[in-house]
């Protein structure tokens, strides 16, 4: 009898493997297979944004870059430079169409903040104030506009 796993080529990873039971066959399901991969990537991108020091995301759904968010990521980006402790990053809709754009500011295990209405000229004063100094920008704060 034999116990163990065989992979496609010999690779790990690959969409199709064999799994070995006491002499007989089960092969996984897509559903498994796609579950797998799922995991494995958002792991892969928890990793990647959290484990930094600072994560900071741009609001980035159409009206927001109709409000100037691609003009402040590339703000963020240009002032962040080649910077390993720190991840930038788009998301989607942010729900507040009229406080856009939306930046978020998330420290490595503390609650994020959010701030409205960013501009690009604002960029460098998030990036100074509360990435550098450790103090939030209360005239930007989301809660306060």
């Amino acid at each position: 009898m034999i116990c163990g796993k065989i992979h496609a080529n010999g690779e790990k990873n690959k969409s199709f493997y064999i799994q070995l039971y006491y002499g007989g066959f089960k092969m996984s399901t897509p559903l498994e297979l796609w579950t797998q991969k799922h995991e494995a990537a958002v792991d892969k991108i928890n990793r990647m944004k959290y484990d930094k020091d600072y994560c900071i995301l741009v609001g980035s759904a159409t009206c927001e870059n109709a409000a100037g968010a691609t003009k402040v990521y590339e703000e963020f980006k240009k002032m962040i430079g080649t910077s390993s402790n720190i991840y930038l990053g788009i998301v989607g809709c942010t729900g507040r169409c009229s406080m856009e754009p939306i930046v978020q500011i998330v420290k490595n295990k503390e609650l994020s903040v959010k701030y409205a209405k960013v501009k690009q000229e604002d960029v460098k004063t998030i990036i100074e104030r509360h990435i550098g100094g450790g103090e939030i920008v209360k005239e930007l704060l989301l809660s306060e506009n």
